[in-house]
């Protein structure tokens, strides 16, 4: 039963995120121009992603209080310790001992105009800055 009570609130949690993905995304090239063109299309999606995030988070919040965990540590763990830009594999070590869940390395990994093998020489560096994330009982 206790099962079945997180999995319905994950379930929420993932809708909700993926409802402000989507809505994330009509803000972003190559769907831009038709989102703004439209004022109630755009004030629309502006509050539902507005609303579906805070819905990801409390739905979060909710599995993670019938689990028996502290709700506080884990929303940070989903919010505040994820770090984005400026992360390559020198800068990732000094956020992992603060405490980072993980990171997000988007242009420091792949830009147009990157061969192969020096992708996958960024790769292998990321790789080896480990440790490797690992979900901590702690929280």
């Amino acid at each position: 039963m206790k099962e079945a009570a997180v999995q319905s609130a994950l379930t929420a949690s993932a809708i909700a995120l993926v409802v402000a993905f989507a809505c994330g995304a009509t803000f972003l090239p190559p769907m831009l121009a038709q989102t703004l063109a439209s004022v109630p299309r755009t004030v629309m999606l502006g509050i539902a992603l507005g609303i579906a995030v805070p819905l990801h988070w409390v739905f979060l919040g909710i599995a993670v209080r019938r689990m028996g965990r502290s709700v506080p540590g884990w929303l940070a763990l989903a919010v505040l310790l994820f770090p984005v830009g400026g992360i390559d594999a020198r800068t990732m070590p000094p956020y992992r001992a603060a405490g980072a869940a993980g990171f997000g390395i988007g242009s420091a990994l792949y830009k147009a105009g990157r061969t192969p093998r020096d992708v996958g020489e960024r790769a292998r560096a990321f790789v080896a800055a480990g440790p490797h994330a690992t979900w901590r009982e702690t929280y």
